[in-house]
C-alpha cells in the first residue's frame, strides 16, 4: 500500500544512486561542494606521501590573510564613506571592488588549500594584476600588495613547482 504511492515512497526507499550529504558511501559527492565548485577528487593512491612544501604553507596562509585584510579595508571605506558628510559614488566602488576581490581571492586560497593547480595559476595572474598597481600607486595599501606579491613569488618555488608536477603530470601526446 505504501510502497506504490509515489508520496512515501521517499521515505520508505533509500536510493543508492545519488550522493549523499553526509559521505557514507565511498566515491559519493556532497551537494555544496558542486555549488561551490570544488571538485571532490579522491586522493590517489601515490599521493598520501607527498608533503606539502613549506613554501606552499606559507604562501596559503598569506592569501587567506590577503583576502582577510582585503575585505578589511573594504569595511573601513564603507565605514567611513558612510560617516562622510557628502556621499560620493568613487569609495563605495573602491570599497565594492576590494570587497569583490576579497571574496575571490578566499574562495581561491581555499582551492589553493586542496592543492588545486588552477587556482595556483588564477591567483598568480590576481595577484600580479591587484599588486602591481596598488604596490606603485597607494601608500597604505603597498603593504597589502607587497604580501600579495611575496605569496605569488612563494607559490613559484622550485620545491612547490616539483610538488605540482608530482600532483599534476604532463601528459604525453601521441604521434
Amino acid at each position: 500500500m505504501f510502497a506504490n504511492n509515489p508520496f512515501y515512497r521517499p521515505f520508505l526507499v533509500k536510493s543508492r544512486s545519488r550522493p549523499c550529504e553526509f559521505r557514507h558511501r565511498p566515491g559519493c559527492t556532497p551537494r555544496w561542494t558542486m555549488l561551490i565548485g570544488v571538485k571532490n577528487t579522491p586522493r590517489r593512491t601515490s599521493d598520501h606521501h607527498l608533503r606539502t612544501p613549506g613554501e606552499l604553507r606559507i604562501a596559503r596562509l598569506c592569501w587567506v590573510l590577503a583576502s582577510v585584510l582585503f575585505l578589511g579595508f573594504a569595511a573601513n571605506l564603507f565605514i567611513s564613506v558612510a560617516r562622510a558628510a557628502e556621499p560620493s559614488s568613487g569609495p563605495w566602488f573602491l570599497g565594492s571592488l576590494l570587497a569583490a576581490a576579497g571574496l575571490l581571492i578566499l574562495w581561491l586560497s581555499l582551492r589553493l588549500w586542496r592543492s588545486d593547480l588552477m587556482a595556483r595559476t588564477q591567483l598568480t595572474w590576481l595577484g600580479l594584476i591587484t599588486a602591481l598597481p596598488l604596490f606603485l600607486r597607494f601608500g597604505r595599501y603597498s603593504i597589502l600588495a607587497g604580501m600579495v606579491l611575496v605569496a605569488v613569488a612563494l607559490m613559484w618555488t622550485p620545491a612547490s613547482i616539483k610538488y605540482f608536477r608530482t600532483l599534476y603530470p604532463r601528459k604525453t601526446r601521441r604521434k
